[in-house]
């Protein structure tokens, strides 16, 4: 049976700290992530779970960044869509379900700060867990790299600390007291 959980990723990209998490796949219990279907989550994969056919997860994630403008702050944890190249009627009704789920689960949660906006987030699809990648970038398969799971509450913290970090060397390398 396919699960379904978070990835986590820091990344300095154009002179800016970037913190995301978006959704990936697990297949079996196998020791790495893989994306999401581009089709949806359909009811002809007999490894999807009931509660996410029809859902569109593929792209869905909080893609956050430090800004350095005055005093350094996260910005962007937002639920949104990203590198979704195509949408027809189909994917955007799936597209528009999927949000209306998972705004009725941050407003029941009252998640505003990063950290309960991802477990709002996980709630919401009931997800199982959030993965990080361990050591450096061996390639571009998710297959050939070293993860760690974690629970979706090791990962809220794990998410927050990602952005202390991020924050605290924008702040840094701007000269700013910690």
């Amino acid at each position: 049976m396919k699960t379904y959980g978070l990835l986590l990723r820091r990344r300095f990209e154009y002179s800016t700290e970037y913190v995301e998490t978006y959704l990936v796949s697990r297949e079996n219990g196998k020791d790495c992530p893989y994306g999401c279907s581009s089709d949806g989550e359909n009811q002809y994969d007999r490894e999807v779970p009931r509660h996410l056919i029809g859902l569109q997860l593929d792209g869905l994630g909080m893609y956050g960044f430090v800004s350095d403008f005055d005093q350094p702050t996260y910005i962007g944890h937002e639920v949104e869509y990203r590198n979704v190249f195509a949408i027809d009627a189909p994917k955007a009704n799936r597209i528009a379900r999927t949000l209306k789920r998972v705004l009725k689960a941050m407003h029941t949660f009252e998640a505003h700060e990063p950290g309960d906006r991802l477990v709002a987030l996980a709630s919401a699809l009931k997800l199982s867990f959030v993965v990080e990648q361990v050591g450096t970038n061996r390639s571009g398969s998710y297959a050939d790299n070293d993860w760690r799971f974690m629970s979706i509450f090791e990962g809220r913290d794990r998410f927050r600390q990602l952005i202390a970090e991020a924050t605290a060397e924008v702040r840094q390398r701007k000269g700013l007291a910690a």
